[in-house]
């Protein structure tokens, strides 16, 4: 079965979600110069760290950090 590059192979088919450049975002003095998810304070090292090693869902990290305001 062909995976599209442009999903998430983590999710269930029913579930996938595009992934584009938009959602990542890098600015000098912002979360110390790493890589965040736009529109939050979040650093995407940390959003991995919750997902592979603390096991949460994808949902459970987007309830848990919503939107900054």
């Amino acid at each position: 079965m062909a995976m599209n590059t442009t999903t998430s192979p983590t999710l269930p088919p029913e579930t996938m979600m595009p992934v584009t450049g938009e959602c990542i975002a890098l600015k000098p003095g912002f979360c110390g110069g790493k890589p965040y998810v736009a529109g939050h304070r979040v650093k995407v090292q940390h959003v991995a760290v919750w997902h592979r090693r603390m096991g949460m869902l994808l949902e459970e990290i987007v309830a848990t950090y919503p939107p900054m305001a």
